[in-house]
């Protein structure tokens, strides 16, 4: 099992729509309860970050998962909305899920 882990900072007051837009995907990962969304802790740092960790059952699954998302209209202008949404960089990260 992989864990896809995406670490977003979004913009000052845009957290909440950040949330609520990667909410709106959830439905197509492949399965939606196998995701989580936390944000940062408002006493924490670092500030308005947003991470989002999806599991797959393979890197291959992930890769073509990938691949059939961004060939998909609908999907490549959530994005833009999500790009819009965030500062730039971030970062993610792959896991091998233990337990």
């Amino acid at each position: 099992m992989i864990v896809w882990r995406i670490t977003s900072q979004a913009k000052i007051g845009r957290t909440r729509e950040l949330v609520e837009l990667t909410k709106s995907m959830q439905a197509a990962f492949p399965d939606p309860n196998a995701v989580r969304i936390c944000v940062s802790h408002p006493a924490g740092a670092p500030t308005y970050n947003v991470v989002t960790d999806i599991e797959f059952e393979s890197l291959a699954a992930l890769e073509q998962w990938l691949g059939e998302w961004f060939a998909d209209a609908d999907s490549r202008a959530l994005f833009q909305k999500m790009e819009a949404l965030q500062e730039p960089g971030g970062h993610s990260t792959l896991w091998n899920l233990v337990q």
